[in-house]
């Protein structure tokens, strides 16, 4: 028993990484972890109110243009042209 140190503390070998690294991992696992909190608290307000359907209910409007009926969708443009012509006694 000269000046070898002995330990009868368990030592782990499987990852046997050097501490610096192992902080880093931390770190960086944090990190992560910290944008997910913030993402899961704030994400779909910030980020995706655009994915949320809009009502188009309201969008849908009948117009009568060159004696033609078209539906017009006033909320995204679309324009779709009805069966037979526009009623010309109103």
């Amino acid at each position: 028993m000269d000046s070898e140190k002995t330990s009868d503390a368990p030592q782990s070998h499987a990852l046997a990484l050097p501490t610096e690294l192992r902080e880093l991992m931390g770190l960086i696992a944090l990190v992560f972890m910290i944008i997910a909190l913030i993402y899961a608290i704030f994400g779909v307000s910030l980020f995706g109110a655009h994915l949320a359907p809009r009502p188009q209910g309201h969008c849908w409007q009948l117009q009568a243009i060159d004696g033609k009926t078209y539906k017009v969708n006033t909320c995204n443009g679309k324009t779709v042209l009805l069966n037979g012509t526009a009623d010309k006694t109103h």
